[in-house]
């Protein structure tokens, strides 16, 4: 499982900047925790195309293309 505080690290390695959260007081209805299962569809021969680190990389230079 991948949480947020390890997204926000990733992203600051990727960006060679430091990267803090914004921790904010929890709004009413808030989901909590979010966790997917791919277990499942990798029956049907699904493998990732990337892992976590280099899709954020792609992400990030799409998004800096794009300025």
């Amino acid at each position: 499982m991948t949480s947020v505080n390890r997204l926000i690290e990733i992203i600051s390695e990727l960006l060679n900047k430091d990267v803090k959260a914004e921790y904010a007081e929890e709004r009413k209805g808030e989901v909590q925790r979010i966790a997917l299962d791919v277990s499942k569809i990798k029956n049907f021969g699904f493998k990732p195309g990337y892992d976590l680190r280099e899709g954020m990389r792609n992400v990030l230079e799409w998004m800096n293309a794009k300025r």
